[in-house]
């Protein structure tokens, strides 16, 4: 009776081990049936020519920091903003900007352009241009959107609404001196 209750425990770890062994099978074809269907869309990223443009999408309210932050990691001599300084701050907060952003582009030395909706927080900065390496201009009376565009270096991003919390940034030279071309033929009209 001994041996056979030995071999009905083998008997039941054995069958036990040929099911997890089944099912690990079946999730390794699994991943494995997931990894070949990625296949070609990261060959495609590698290949992708130097002179493609790159487009990055970003969701939720910390988009918004990441591009900021990502505007003063970037080596450029200006940042130029074209939207709503009022709606901007709405999401990342008047605090960010005079606290971190502020202090931390002018230790960097990187002159900021503004065209914005002549709103109360605009009003405020263009109050302290001087003192912020800063130059804020107000779009024209009348004028109303809730999104904003930064452009520095040979980067593109466009934020959202509150609402949406939507961020896309595209590197390209050519589509950043574009969008640089047209905000200074704003800029020099106003």
């Amino acid at each position: 009776v001994k041996g056979l209750t030995r071999l009905a425990c083998c008997s039941i770890a054995a069958s036990a081990f040929l099911s997890i062994e089944r099912a690990l099978s079946q999730r390794l074809d699994k991943v494995k049936t997931d990894f070949q269907a990625i296949i070609p869309a990261l060959e495609a990223m590698e290949k992708k020519a130097p002179s493609e443009p790159t487009v990055k999408y970003f969701k939720g309210k910390e988009s918004y920091y990441t591009v900021l932050d990502e505007t003063l990691e970037t080596r450029v001599p200006e940042i130029l903003h074209w939207g709503t300084s009022d709606k901007l701050s709405a999401v990342i907060g008047e605090k960010y900007v005079v606290d971190k952003y502020i202090p931390e582009r002018m230790k960097k030395r990187i002159m900021f352009k503004q065209l914005v909706l002549k709103d109360d927080f605009g009003i405020r900065q263009k109050e302290t241009d001087g003192q912020n390496l800063r130059v804020t201009k107000f779009l024209p009376d009348g004028t109303d959107f809730e999104g904003n565009l930064i452009i520095y270096g040979d980067k593109i991003a466009y934020l959202s609404s509150k609402k949406e919390l939507t961020a896309v940034v595209i590197e390209s030279p050519d589509i950043a001196k574009m969008e640089r071309e047209k905000f200074y033929v704003l800029w020099n009209k106003l």
